[in-house]
């Protein structure tokens, strides 16, 4: 009779596997969470905007740059969810 490799816990897995599946599990989580962050942050920045606008004073250029480099990374990081 042929012996049986399988592990005796069914959830226990090739220890690469496992290890693999949990750093992909983990960047995922750490993706989400920053995602998440960034559009925060857009939509703050985005009140901020728009008070400034009311106000009458002109958004800085600057900032208008970092605004469309977080929505970039946004995207990104959506994308690769």
């Amino acid at each position: 009779m042929m012996e049986d490799h399988r592990p005796s816990r069914p959830w226990c897995i090739h220890p690469f596997l496992a290890q693999s599946c949990q750093s992909a599990a983990a960047r995922l989580t750490r993706l989400k969470r920053r995602s998440r962050e960034l559009v925060v942050g857009e939509l703050n920045q985005w009140a901020v905007s728009v008070v400034i606008s009311i106000a009458g004073i002109r958004p800085i250029r600057r900032w208008r740059t970092n605004l469309r480099f977080e929505r970039l990374a946004v995207k990104r990081a959506l994308g690769e969810i």
